[in-house]
């Protein structure tokens, strides 16, 4: 559940990714908490109505290469701190 991945998995990545040596912190970029935004209002309108058919399923797919794509394109932000 949602509940599981915030409390327990999220701060364990944090730890593990410590203990490697690489930064894995909290910090995300604007490009990140928008494409989240994005990605869940579009996935809520698709199954709101509890029926699929293969528009959806390639509406869905569609959505996920524009997000991959995106992806790959971005820079990321120089830190100003």
């Amino acid at each position: 559940s949602s509940v599981q991945i915030g409390v327990f998995v999220i701060p364990l990545c944090v730890v593990l990714g410590w203990a490697m040596g690489q930064p894995m912190d909290l910090n995300f970029h604007q490009f990140e908490v928008w494409t989240c935004l994005l990605t869940t209002l579009v996935v809520t309108a698709t199954i709101q109505d509890g029926r699929a058919n293969w528009l959806k399923g390639v509406a869905l797919c569609c959505a996920y290469l524009c997000v991959a794509a995106g992806y790959w394109y971005h820079e990321e932000p120089m830190d100003l701190g």
